[in-house]
């Protein structure tokens, strides 16, 4: 247990099928729009990925996105929910996580973001449970728990 929070495990028992806190959340349009601008751009941003300060998993100090691709849905980066099993999660949504694996089939299943399909979202170095990949078409993002985040070195 640490920061009075349950221990979150990794792998595919992992409680925390998703359950929208709030039924306010929308995905617009031009939100869409938005998110694949930053994915292009990000794309052609990677030719000096230290360049922008790193945040690690707490677990192992692996690597797993930068700051400069925090984004926002729904007007704010950073989300409150909890899941069926009422384990609250503080969520900060990222264009890109190369840090994460994901695992398992695509879910729409309690999604917070409407529209969007979910994978689980795992550290590629350790296995700690990082968040989850939303993803609908060809677009995606992150909601990497910020818990298992801190600012790398």
């Amino acid at each position: 247990m640490r920061d009075g929070l349950p221990d979150i495990p990794a792998g595919p028992a992992i409680p925390g099928l998703p359950y929208l806190y709030t039924s306010g959340l929308l995905l617009f349009k031009e939100e869409v729009g938005d998110l694949q601008k930053i994915i292009e751009a990000e794309s052609q941003d990677d030719s000096n990925p230290e360049k922008h300060p790193v945040l690690i998993c707490r677990s192992c100090n692996h690597k797993i996105t930068s700051e400069d691709r925090k984004i926002e849905i729904s007007g704010t980066h950073r989300h409150t929910f909890f899941n069926p099993a009422g384990i609250v999660y503080e969520l900060g949504c990222f264009s890109n996580a190369p840090g994460c694996a994901v695992l398992g089939e695509s879910s729409a299943e309690f999604s917070w973001f409407p529209g969007f399909l979910w994978k689980v979202a795992l550290c590629s170095k350790c296995g700690v449970h990082m968040g989850w990949q939303f993803q609908s078409g060809d677009l995606y993002f992150y909601g990497l728990i910020l818990l298992q985040l801190q600012s790398g070195f």
